[in-house]
């Protein structure tokens, strides 16, 4: 398992952990910005366990919560 944590990590410059999370973010992305679908449906679509789950892990990693992205789109920088 650590070989293949090291190849993934050399090829892709991020864990298998973080780049799986990275693929369900971008995804629950297109879903808030595109569908009507709750933070509820769109958790398990993206392979949350729960919309806590998905909620935790959209605020680490964009800086705001679900909820506030659909309403006023990504984080201006």
């Amino acid at each position: 398992m650590y070989h293949f944590v090291r190849v993934f990590r050399e090829a892709t410059g991020e864990t298998p952990h973080r780049y799986l999370t990275r693929l369900r973010i971008e995804q629950a992305r297109r879903l808030l910005s595109t569908s009507p679908l709750s933070i509820e449906q769109i958790a398990p679509r993206c392979g949350f366990a729960s919309p806590g789950a998905l909620s935790s892990a959209f605020l680490r990693h964009t800086g705001v919560r679900p909820s506030a992205y659909r309403q006023h789109g990504p984080p201006r920088q």
